[in-house]
């Protein structure tokens, strides 16, 4: 019987994971409110949307930078384990 190799849990991993998971889940919002804020015409809902647009838009681009934080520490790490 085949079973997959057994690794040790790996925490910075974890991370990575939760943070692509949050920034799709913010993707998925930032596109549900776009395709909304085209077809509303009344004028206070559509600057509200683009307000909204705007805060997803920064909280999306936290992620990312925290991300490749992230990224790079894995790779200070695989570097230092090499040397």
């Amino acid at each position: 019987m085949f079973a997959p190799p057994v690794r040790p849990p790996d925490p910075l991993a974890d991370r990575i994971a939760q943070h692509l998971l949050y920034r799709r889940g913010l993707q998925d919002e930032i596109t549900a409110l776009a395709n909304q804020a085209r077809s509303l015409t009344e004028p206070a809902l559509r600057s509200r949307a683009e307000h909204r647009l705007r805060a997803l838009g920064a909280e999306c681009r936290d992620i990312e930078r925290a991300l490749h934080q992230l990224v790079a520490m894995g790779r200070d790490h695989l570097k230092a384990a090499h040397n």
